[in-house]
């Protein structure tokens, strides 16, 4: 069938060129089969109209670059940046396109994109020239002298928040760093925290300040690792901390999908309550894991355990449903369980389980959301079952202090800390990287300069700005290559630009050595 159709196509279309060689002398476009072979109309059968033709067999050419639209990687045109169907724009003629470029404009001497440079408060030193003259009639030298040089200290203005809504307004910024942060006032203002290298958006409810999700964390709080990927029977037969990725370790899997990987980005990791009850900590400085009140105070917080259900799960569109509606932002989902006696896991899509901290005799309280249900349950569960952990603020602390710095987050300033940069500012009491060392002021009060990837010191040597070593750059100004690891019968016979590593290209190296990366 396909190839009597591709056939039939063939032929209309010879058909249709015959037609198309007399149409300029007709006032109507002639057919065939039903197909017009002057698909655009000017009276002349193109390479348009066969590359339209090609759209009967589900293929087209709209850029009419001779690469079919289905395999063709940007249909259109790429600018000189290489971005398709860029705007090709250089308005600060950098050499990078607009569309690329962090600074459509030129960064000051405090890597500032449009800024307004450094303040220039003091003059530090005025350099002197002596010189002589020897003056006939009074048979004498007179001696003389005249400024040369003048340096000044270069102050750049400070980088942060100037929003004195934000929890980390600097009353010292003046230039705007989009640095402001507006978390929660149960969690001092602070909006996010990081822990063993994933960072958790924070939600207050009540008067409590609460992970936004599951914990994920495979390390106690002192670093200290916590042993996963146990197999059923290591899981069921071990006295002390464990954690798991729902599916692993196993060759039972109840409900929900045994991709690991995809169920610790969505719903964490599972842990048994010997690592909940580890003295070493699940959770970082400044949270805990909820003991029993703790939950009790958040569904309070609600309307009632018959109720925070709803308010808790992550939206009404779970599937399968999960009836919440996230009002309070806590965002559950229903992650599963790993069961105590079997080790198999259970449930993942139906049911979320969350520890307390609290013992319930030999077990340990827990609270869990069914699917379809507007309420938050209580139970009391084997000490070896693995269940989702949250994390909550200390209670009865003076502040959030995330980074252990004795600075609540709502107090931190960001800033340069650095006594000796030129930006240096007292307040800040967390650097934001945008320290400026002071430099020569032959070079502007700039101390380095980064080109073609490397960053190379500066020195001012009289009235000149010079690189502190040589240059190591294998790439013109524009971008363009350099020619380089060219043979000895190369290198002799050019006569455009080149660079060598000294060693390289060539059987004899003279003097040193002939380790080229070094």
């Amino acid at each position: 069938m396909k190839q009597g159709i591709g056939l039939r196509g063939i032929l209309c279309a010879l058909v249709g060129v015959a037609f198309a060689a007399v149409a300029a002398a007709q006032t109507s476009q002639p057919t065939a089969c039903g197909w017009n072979p002057d698909s655009n109309g000017d009276y002349l059968v193109t390479v348009a109209d066969l590359l339209a033709l090609l759209s009967v067999f589900e293929e087209a050419d709209a850029d009419m670059d001779g690469i079919f639209d289905s395999m063709d990687d940007c249909v259109g045109t790429y600018d000189a940046c290489g971005i398709c169907n860029g705007s090709g724009l250089d308005a600060d003629t950098d050499g990078v396109c607009d569309d690329v470029d962090p600074c459509v404009g030129a960064l000051d001497v405090c890597g500032v994109c449009n800024g307004p440079g450094p303040t220039v408060p003091v003059i530090d030193e005025i350099v002197f020239v002596t010189d002589s003259i020897y003056v006939p009639p009074i048979q004498q030298w007179y001696l003389f002298s005249y400024a040369v040089d003048t340096l000044y200290t270069y102050v750049c203005p400070v980088q942060g928040c100037t929003d004195a809504n934000a929890a980390n307004f600097n009353p010292l910024a003046v230039i705007e760093d989009g640095s402001c942060s507006y978390g929660p006032a149960q969690c001092g203002g602070a909006s996010t925290v990081t822990f063993d290298g994933h960072t958790y958006a924070l939600v207050g409810i009540g008067n409590q300040c609460w992970f936004k999700e599951n914990l994920r964390s495979d390390n106690y709080r002192n670093g200290d690792a916590i042993p996963g990927n146990l197999t059923d029977s290591q899981w069921t037969s071990t006295g002390s901390g464990a954690q798991a990725v729902y599916g692993e370790g196993t060759s039972t899997v109840y409900q929900g999908s045994s991709d690991e990987v995809a169920n610790l980005v969505t719903y964490g990791r599972l842990y048994n309550w010997y690592a909940v009850n580890d003295a070493r900590g699940l959770c970082p400085v400044g949270f805990h894991v909820p003991t029993d009140s703790d939950w009790t105070v958040l569904e309070n917080a609600l309307g009632g355990s018959s109720v925070a259900g709803t308010a808790l799960k992550s939206s009404a569109a779970d599937s399968p449903p999960w009836d919440g509606s996230n009002a309070s932002g806590w965002s559950a989902l229903p992650s599963g369980y790993r069961i105590d006696y079997n080790g198999y896991f259970f449930d993942l899509g139906d049911d979320g389980n969350w520890w307390s901290s609290s013992p319930s005799g030999s077990s340990a309280w827990y609270r869990y959301l069914y699917a379809g249900n507007s309420s938050v349950y209580r139970g009391s569960a084997n000490v070896r079952y693995g269940f989702s952990v949250r994390c909550v603020r200390d209670e009865g602390v003076v502040c959030l202090d995330l980074d252990s710095d004795g600075v609540c987050a709502e107090d931190e300033v960001s800033g340069c800390t650095d006594s000796n940069a030129t930006n240096f500012n007292p307040a800040a009491t967390e650097d934001d990287g945008s320290c400026v060392l002071p430099g020569p002021a032959q070079c502007g009060g700039a101390s380095t300069v980064t080109f073609d990837g490397h960053t190379y010191a500066l020195v001012g040597i009289g009235t000149q700005c010079w690189f502190k070593e040589n240059l190591r750059s294998d790439n013109y100004r524009n971008g363009d290559a350099i020619p380089g690891n060219l043979a000895d019968g190369q290198w002799t016979s050019t006569s455009s630009g080149a660079q060598t590593v000294y060693g390289e290209g060539t059987s004899y190296v003279s003097h040193g050595s002939s380790d080229e990366v070094a």
